[in-house]
């Protein structure tokens, strides 16, 4: 289900979106697949079941992202950047996802109950990170204004080098490494990150 109501001016991504801007909300329909380049979306993006959505450099999203029993969520920049001005949700997806490079995202973001993998690096959260019950591996490296709370990973979890202003919580994770370097963490490091 939609997080806001349908309107018959949402725009539909079905394939590539270079230098667009969308006055409003973006949805990736139902098995379909969407590139965003060099984009602006003023509104939020909704990623519908079994749908692909992947950002590429410079990208601004208004709102929130948010993908439900999607296929993926992939969002990577190369000497550009993405930000999102509200929070990123990525649920019950088939391949997981998350984000790698300059991203900005100003809200929490979420990475809840995939099969796939769920990968969170080198961004700067303004509010919290929340990665549970993933199947697949787990990294996190970040900037992070709030908590961070890592549990029941069944892959192995990389929580290395963030920096958190709030608190570090893991448990239930087959297990969690911070090979990169320590966190430094303003709160408490608790669990089985205690000694990250």
């Amino acid at each position: 289900m939609r997080p806001w109501a349908a309107r018959a001016d949402d725009t539909s991504c079905t394939g590539n979106l270079f230098n667009a801007t969308i006055k409003g909300n973006l949805e990736v329909p139902k098995g379909a697949s969407c590139l965003l380049v060099s984009s602006t979306v003023t509104g939020n993006v909704q990623v519908e079941a079994g749908a692909n959505l992947s950002i590429a450099n410079n990208v601004t999203i208004g709102g929130n992202i948010h993908a439900d029993r999607c296929n993926s969520v992939s969002m990577q920049t190369e000497g550009g950047n993405i930000f999102v001005g509200g929070n990123v949700q990525i649920r019950r997806c088939t391949a997981g996802g998350g984000y790698d490079g300059a991203i900005t995202i100003s809200g929490n973001f979420t990475c809840d109950n995939n099969l796939g993998s769920c990968g969170a690096g080198s961004g700067a959260i303004g509010g919290n990170v929340r990665v549970n019950n993933n199947s697949g591996r787990v990294t996190i490296i970040n900037t992070i204004a709030g908590n961070v709370q890592v549990n029941n990973n069944s892959g192995v979890s990389d929580v290395s080098r963030n920096i958190i202003g709030g608190n570090l919580q893991c448990a239930g994770n087959t297990g969690v490494t911070d090979p990169r370097g320590a966190n430094t963490v303003a709160g408490k490091k608790q669990g089985q990150c205690a000694g990250l």
